[in-house]
């Protein structure tokens, strides 16, 4: 806690910290798929990193994620472990989850199975990149998430290829669940009689 000593013998205490109350925030989504490793755009895109975003006024931005749950199965044989990494509207990672999943151990019926992602500390800002990435696979062994076909407001489908970030080739709407907190600034004020 910083402590600022103002005129009239006032001693003024500020911190800020995270509260313990918890909120899960979910966006809908099924009836179309997108995946890690896909060639996407027509054919000349290969999805390296795949997620989705949040911009402009999503009740999200402002608040600390805690855990991230995308709706993923595979198709065909990917392998190795993945994460989930998240950056900002820059590209630039800001911070990766603390558990890894493995691909080759994922189920195969369509729409998925919650698949989550852990993290601590990040404060979600206007344009963060939730994205999985990680392990290998090609067009035919994929890492899918669910998708609306639709869109919605303040999020959507993002993806990487080795030309850099597409982020507006679809309006598509991720399936996701956000358990995060809220950041409160508590503030105390000593006065010295």
């Amino acid at each position: 806690m910083a402590i600022t000593y103002l005129s009239g013998q006032r001693v003024q205490g500020s911190s800020t910290a995270v509260s313990d109350t918890t909120t899960t925030t979910s966006q809908s989504g099924e009836g179309e798929n997108k995946g890690l490793f896909q060639t996407l755009a027509s054919g000349t895109q290969t999805a390296t990193k795949i997620g989705f975003n949040l911009t402009g006024s999503h009740s999200l931005i402002g608040r600390v994620a805690k855990t991230v749950s995308l709706y993923l199965w595979k198709d065909g044989s990917p392998t190795g472990n993945g994460s989930m990494k998240i950056y900002n509207s820059s590209g630039v990672e800001q911070v990766e989850s603390t558990n890894t999943v493995s691909w080759s151990g994922l189920g195969t019926s369509a729409w998925g199975v919650k698949t989550d992602f852990t993290f601590t500390g990040h404060t979600i800002t206007d344009g963060d990149r939730f994205v999985i990435e990680g392990g290998s696979g090609n067009d035919s062994n994929r890492v899918f998430m669910s998708c609306n076909p639709s869109s919605a407001t303040g999020t959507k489908l993002v993806y990487y290829h080795s030309g850099g970030w597409n982020t507006t080739e679809y309006s598509n709407a991720v399936k996701f669940d956000v358990v995060s907190s809220a950041i409160v600034d508590e503030k105390t004020t000593v006065t010295d009689v």
